[in-house]
């Protein structure tokens, strides 16, 4: 088994991942360049492993507050010439990705175990927290814990999270979950939470949450099998919860009528892989249930199911045509 400190990521990829997380740091667009950036994680384990290495570095920045720990990356930009300011960051971060130890003015890092918790692409995992919020992260997900006294915060970066509380468990210490939309206050309850690059979705099984608006300060309450979503220029959208949308906690993607471009795009989520498909058979729909950790056996099913052509190749490349 590969130790922590031991890297196989090539400097070539880990100087792409810096690349992609400067370019984040001063996007106009981040919907647009997140979505970039996870076609980027896409092409390769090793690419998605670079970019974790780096979200995890960053936090470890992020940790740091006191003055005399200054981050590299804060005296970085403050100097006045951004040529040579972007090259040190990159290095930095290069750096980390590789596996060299962080090093920070002042002082050595100490850092923080248990700050983020998240899952690779395919991967689903469980977590109970110290107050005894249960959480569930489906495929390719971040979360972010800040936690006081009095007030727990989980902050969805992105992907998809279950989340199952107690109002008898630590009811001294409140929680809530912020994403770049909206947030999610919850009162004893099951609730999943997915954050979409352009809207949240927000589902309740159990219980009451409060879902509030971070532009607007708008707020609305969500009952017991209602699900919601919310736009980033705040458009609200309310229907029935799906009691079927839990299934990938046991690695089943289940699906009713579901147009073929939309279903691929479901399933993309659990793989690293390209899944294409011809203009022409978009519409067709797809109903059924499919393992999310067995992608050739998926596309077999399908094809058969709907009559298609189905070809692989490299093992990563997958299509689907009408029969001739």
């Amino acid at each position: 088994m590969r130790s922590l400190n031991e890297s196989t990521i090539p400097i070539t990829i880990a100087e792409e991942a810096a690349d992609w997380w400067l370019e984040l740091q001063n996007s106009d667009n981040q919907s647009l360049t997140q979505q970039r950036i996870s076609s980027w994680r896409q092409q390769s384990s090793v690419h998605d492993e670079a970019w974790q290495k780096i979200a995890a570095f960053d936090m470890m920045l992020n940790d740091i507050n006191a003055p005399q720990r200054r981050p590299i990356s804060q005296h970085v930009l403050s100097q006045p010439s951004r040529g040579p300011r972007r090259q040190l960051l990159k290095s930095l971060f290069g750096l980390a990705v590789i596996g060299s130890t962080p090093w920070f003015i002042g002082s050595p890092v100490t850092h923080q175990q248990n700050k983020t918790i998240a899952t690779k692409v395919g991967e689903h995992r469980s977590w109970t927290l110290a107050n005894g919020v249960e959480v569930h992260l489906n495929t390719d997900t971040i979360i972010e814990i800040d936690e006081t006294n009095t007030l727990m915060t989980l902050v969805l970066k992105q992907g998809e999270v279950a989340i199952i509380t107690h109002a008898e468990q630590h009811p001294q210490q409140l929680l809530k979950v912020t994403t770049a939309i909206g947030d999610i206050t919850p009162i004893g309850t099951h609730f999943i939470v997915r954050q979409h690059p352009e809207q949240i979705q927000v589902t309740l099984l159990e219980g009451q949450v409060n879902v509030s608006d971070k532009h607007s300060l708008r707020s609305w309450t969500l009952q017991e099998n209602q699900a919601m979503t919310l736009t980033a220029s705040g458009e609200m959208s309310m229907f029935k919860a799906n009691t079927q949308t839990l299934a990938w906690q046991t690695g089943i993607l289940i699906v009713s009528d579901m147009p073929l471009n939309s279903f691929v795009s479901e399933l993309s989520r659990y793989h690293h892989a390209f899944i294409r498909y011809e203009p022409q058979i978009a519409n067709l729909r797809v109903s059924g249930s499919y393992p999310t950790d067995d992608l050739a056996a998926v596309m077999n099913a399908v094809s058969r199911a709907l009559n298609l052509n189905y070809t692989k190749r490299f093992g990563i490349w997958f299509h689907l045509s009408e029969k001739k």
